[in-house]
């Protein structure tokens, strides 16, 4: 009979932290749609679609309940962190490095300010090319980072630096957006940046 009442409130317990889990959770329904995999699909300057080459969209965030993942893959450090530089192949804005360091770009990109975009785009750079001469797109930053929300308003934090980003879902919950203001040679633009579910 001992035996019978032990197994019984082994379950009752079991069940009760099961369940006491659960309504942690649910305390987050709005932290955890971001929880998963998402990859870059789209990207905007002031509205206007970019044209984003193969490699940089295998961006990617993954996302765990507490940590994430921020993977980046092209030619340069694209925008880790502070998502204020923009190597995409567009000659966007380079964030302190010249507007000759996009190595194998895209020169059909949103070139709608004055930058100097008559080189050779054979110019030299830390990370050469885009598929670093052999035809594969390579991961350039791999940075890990912990994160919270409230509400709307997440938190990234990556080696002791948070950045607050407002991130809004769409597609039920199947792909968000954030924005960023950037400013490059004096012109101030904003960036809106799409990652779909995977």
């Amino acid at each position: 009979m001992k035996k019978i009442t032990a197994i019984i409130l082994l379950i009752i317990t079991g069940l009760l932290l099961s369940n006491c889990n659960k309504d942690d959770d649910n305390t987050r329904d709005m932290g955890n749609a971001i929880v998963g995999t998402w990859k870059l699909v789209e990207e905007y300057t002031d509205g206007n679609a970019v044209s984003l080459s193969s490699c940089a969209l295998q961006e990617t965030y993954i996302f765990g309940s507490e940590q994430f993942t921020h993977e980046v893959y092209s030619n340069s450090s694209r925008r880790m962190g502070s998502h204020d530089d923009d190597d995409n192949g567009d000659d966007n804005s380079d964030d302190n490095s010249d507007d000759n360091s996009d190595d194998n770009s895209d020169d059909e990109g949103d070139d709608d300010h004055s930058t100097d975009d008559n080189t050779d785009d054979g110019g030299s750079d830390d990370n050469d090319d885009d598929d670093n001469g052999t035809g594969e797109c390579l991961m350039s930053e791999q940075k890990l980072g912990f994160w919270t929300a409230q509400d709307t308003t997440y938190v990234l934090t990556i080696d002791g630096v948070s950045e607050n980003l407002i991130i809004h879902f769409t597609d039920s919950n199947n792909r968000f957006y954030y924005e960023k203001t950037v400013t490059v040679n004096g012109v101030t633009k904003v960036k809106r940046y799409v990652f779909q579910r995977q």
